[in-house]
């Protein structure tokens, strides 16, 4: 039977842990003069809390767990160092992975100088449970199991896993980092009653924050407890308990749908190119595909800008190529290279994040309709004009905005300008063979006359005036700045003239105009064009 205090090392188990003055206080004090701090206020000058207790209170509330059986880490990454830290003493221990499965196990094993024994999957890639328990032997205190499995893909039997729990003396871990693609709900249930189960989960995978490092585990308020002891001090940055509450909050189960039906028809497609030999089932967001020739596979992939993880060097997985699930149009991009129906027209693009106290936003441009459009920004109309910036451009864009549109479109309009703007400008800056251009586009009763310049200058020259305060709910005010901001980060020369009696046709005139200018002002100088560049080329 599972005792927790014999399976701890002894070392830890009398370990004294550091802490802080302000876990120590039991009085909130409003002048911090402890930590040895930069006292000038900036967004980053405190050390953050030491235990995350909102994002902990958070996840018992949508888990349904208790908040002492919860551990943060920095990822998963972190708690599973710490897991083969509290229980395997150096040189002495071992653990059991299995083969294949993620490699990071094995690996923090070996930081730690704990032996691994591997046991082999069945090559159908499920558990065999009498060879888990051949391994099993005094040393042994901890047994990884990744459900669903990576790189396979494959959900394991919850009887056989709760089989090895109830029957080990150590401490079995479930890794469930894509357990929201899969058809099961987990082990979370199971905690309680099994109180050498250890549930680990990650906000990098579905709920897509991985730049922030959060992930946490699920288990007996023991072990939670003993981990608090031995992890580093402030181990979760400000920022990234912020993003996390929000992330934890947030309701993407519309994204996860779009992943999950993605997958089935990315797998479908692969089965009926030439050269694929299996595609294995998956319960993840990802598919593990066995190619005739990988190698080349591979090759070709990444010279047509897409890369994958090359998987043929493990167990049974000779030829294999694990394909994470993209956007649409990022998967019907892979599908054509690998059926051949396209050429590699691959081109490399500007990617830019921005997260403001009201915004968070991300885009994705690249010279060249490759990728085509994906628009999100929370406001159908500016969706519906930077889709017709995407398609009279020429340009592939990819914009995701989450913004406080509840309250107004000023913050949102701007900071997706902002982005844009400053994409315009890496696409340019590093060559000056670009042009001036002018673009004359009727719309109905409506005309805009527009010219740019590429030239490194910001200057803004508006002569519009709109014939209604709003098109459907959005401010047709808001269109000059969302041009002034974007002149103002690509650092470009603009004049605009419009005149027309519907604001609707007006500002589509004017998107459609700037979209053909910028277009033909992005294409690099051939010879035979017969046209001439700025005399001062580009001015930094």
């Amino acid at each position: 039977m599972f005792n927790l205090e014999l399976s701890i090392r002894d070392n830890i188990r009398s370990l004294t842990p550091y802490s802080t003055a302000r876990e120590e206080s039991k009085i909130k004090t409003i002048i911090s003069l402890d930590a040895n701090e930069n006292p000038f206020v900036s967004d980053f000058n405190r050390y953050p809390e030491s235990i995350p207790h909102n994002i902990i209170s958070t996840l018992s509330n949508v888990l349904n767990v208790d908040s002492d059986s919860i551990f943060v880490g920095s990822g998963s990454d972190e708690v599973i160092d710490l897991l083969i830290r509290l229980f395997c003493v150096p040189s002495k221990d071992s653990i059991i992975v299995m083969d294949p499965s993620y490699g990071y196990y094995e690996v923090s094993a070996a930081i730690n100088d704990v032996i691994v024994k591997k046991v082999e999957l069945s090559p159908d890639f499920m558990l065999d449970y009498s060879k888990i328990l051949l391994n099993i032997d005094q040393t042994t205190k901890m047994i990884f199991i990744c459900s669903p499995n990576n790189p396979t893909g494959n959900l394991f039997d919850n009887e056989t896993i709760l089989e090895v729990a109830e029957n080990f003396n150590g401490v079995v871990v479930v890794d469930e980092a894509y357990i929201d693609f899969s058809t099961s709900d987990g082990f979370a249930k199971y905690i309680n009653r099994i109180p050498n189960l250890v549930v680990l989960r990650t906000l990098s995978k579905s709920k897509g924050m991985a730049a922030i490092r959060v992930g946490y585990a699920l288990c007996s308020s023991g072990i939670a407890r003993y981990l608090h002891k031995i992890k580093y001090p402030y181990n979760i940055s400000s920022y990234s308990q912020k993003m996390a509450l929000k992330a934890i909050l947030a309701d993407n189960s519309v994204q996860i749908e779009i992943i999950k039906r993605e997958r089935s028809r990315v797998a479908l497609r692969l089965s009926q190119i030439v050269g694929v030999e299996s595609v294995f089932p998956s319960e993840a967001n990802f598919l593990l595909v066995k190619f005739k020739d990988s190698s080349k596979v591979y090759d070709s992939l990444v010279k047509a800008g897409v890369t994958v993880r090359d998987r043929s060097s493990l167990k049974y997985c000779n030829g294999c190529l694990r394909i994470t699930i993209g956007t649409p149009i990022e998967n019907d991009y892979l599908l054509d290279i690998l059926s051949g129906k396209c050429e590699s027209r691959y081109e490399s693009g500007v990617l830019f994040n921005r997260e403001s106290k009201e915004t968070n936003i991300s885009l994705k441009v690249h010279k060249s309709q490759v990728w085509g459009c994906s628009i999100s920004s929370g406001i159908p109309f500016l969706d519906h004009m930077l889709e017709i910036f995407s398609l009279h451009s020429g340009l592939s864009i990819e914009l995701n905005a989450f913004g406080d549109t509840n309250v107004d479109y000023h913050h949102t309009v701007e900071d997706c300008a902002i982005l844009i703007g400053k994409a315009i400008r890496e696409l340019y800056r590093c060559n000056s063979n670009f042009q001036r251009y002018g673009y004359v586009l009727p719309m109905d009763e409506s005309k805009t006359s527009l010219t740019l310049d590429l030239c490194g200058r910001f200057y803004l020259k508006w002569d519009v005036k709109f014939t209604e305060e709003r098109v459907g709910d959005f401010p047709t005010g808001l269109i000059y700045h969302f041009f002034y901001s974007l002149c103002a980060n690509a650092k470009i020369s603009l004049h605009v003239s419009t005149y027309g009696e519907d604001s609707h046709h007006m500002i589509e005139s004017i998107f459609k105009a700037f979209s053909k200018s910028l277009g033909l002002a992005l294409l690099e100088l051939k010879s035979e064009y017969k046209l001439f560049p700025s005399s001062k080329g580009l001015i930094d």
